[in-house]
């Protein structure tokens, strides 16, 4: 296989690639000296907001668990007051969500636990 002059030069050129819907994809692109962020797709904050109410309500059966309370009281009630903001930023509601499946990490094998892990690694896109 070979590329005629032309072709090697407009591959070299930064080309923007546009990609139609493909759900949530969060991850880093690059190549050579040029590196860019990628984050795509609407986080369902309505569906944050209930797991984080949920999580409230069911947190002395996860401390019991073993999940580590501060912390995930920590993150519930600061992803409640973020995904109430007319605008929630989402990198921040990515960040909390990571750390509350953080702490909930030691109260893996309880069932509620277990079901909250899920459904942040869903929000989160994997």
């Amino acid at each position: 296989m070979s590329f005629s002059q032309e072709e090697k030069s407009a591959a070299q050129r930064d080309a923007s690639i546009t990609i139609g819907s493909v759900g949530t994809i969060v991850g880093v692109v690059g190549g050579k000296n040029n590196v860019r962020d990628i984050v795509g797709g609407n986080m369902n904050l309505t569906s944050v907001r209930d797991l984080a109410q949920q999580l409230r309500t069911g947190h002395e059966v996860l401390v019991s668990a073993g999940a580590d309370g501060r912390s995930l009281s920590t993150a519930v009630d600061a992803l409640i007051i973020e995904s109430e903001k007319p605008e929630p930023n989402q990198g921040v509601v990515r960040g909390l969500l990571t750390d509350a499946r953080t702490a909930l990490a030691g109260a893996a094998g309880n069932l509620m636990a277990s079901g909250a892990l899920a459904l942040i690694s869903t929000l989160l896109g994997g």
